[in-house]
């Protein structure tokens, strides 16, 4: 079993914010939405930036950016294995408080009485054997298990977080920051955000390429260096006047 099971948050009139949501949003941004709900059921609270985020109070964020259009799906954890997912929307700078301020307002209200706002998923309402709670499960049914185009789609996405994730965990490991990385790889910074938000639509195997030999270079050219420093060499010294 995943570490957590996802549950998708429903309102008092029975509507559900998520699937609301994702019938309104385009094909691809949905199948990446999807992938990122996917790894939140995989990886719980170890999940993190850049597909994740702590905003405040209990709420969290799941990134996507598709075409430079940032999308977030704001979440809670409920107990040790369950995770719902209340709303999701577009932004272009900081999440607007009302975002979270409405996902808290859903939080309280979920804690107060969960089975009343457990959005409960099956084909059709009278088979009750196939309910469930399994959002993850649902959404690639209903969305992406029918359509080729979707299911390649989602195959590309795949590959691309897992690289997108790679780079940024290797870059924080080696304290680099993205205009480092762009100064050593020949990219731009831009471009490094770009492969980091897994939003990129150059050559992806170049790109990588290039990334791999500048932490190779930052390795040999500032790490081991830095490491062979000998104290006196670091150290400031205070001279009497």
């Amino acid at each position: 079993m995943p570490p957590v099971q996802v549950i998708y948050y429903k309102e008092d009139d029975g509507t559900v914010s998520m699937v609301c949501w994702f019938n309104g949003i385009q094909r691809k941004p949905r199948v990446k939405c999807y992938e990122w709900i996917e790894r939140l059921e995989n990886l719980g609270h170890e999940l993190h930036r850049p597909y994740a985020d702590t905003l405040r109070d209990g709420i969290h964020e799941l990134r996507v950016r598709f075409q430079s259009v940032n999308y977030r799906m704001l979440y809670f954890f409920y107990g040790n294995a369950s995770v719902v997912l209340t709303h999701g929307f577009t932004k272009e700078n900081n999440i607007p408080d009302k975002e979270i301020e409405n996902a808290l307002e859903r939080k309280r209200k979920f804690e107060a009485d969960p089975n009343a706002h457990i959005f409960l998923l099956g084909a059709r309402k009278m088979e009750v054997k196939k309910l469930s709670h399994d959002a993850c499960q649902w959404t690639y049914n209903r969305y992406i298990n029918d359509d080729l185009e979707s299911q390649a789609f989602l195959k590309q996405v795949k590959v691309q977080a897992d690289l997108a994730g790679q780079l940024y965990d290797i870059r924080n490991k080696l304290h680099m920051t993205r205009e480092d990385l762009a100064e050593f790889s020949g990219l731009s910074a831009k471009t490094i955000e770009d492969l980091e938000e897994s939003d990129y639509d150059g050559d992806w195997d170049e790109a990588i390429s290039l990334t791999n030999k500048a932490f190779e270079r930052w390795i040999n050219e500032v790490i081991i260096p830095a490491a062979q420093m000998k104290p006196d060499e670091y150290s400031i010294r205070v001279m009497s006047a």
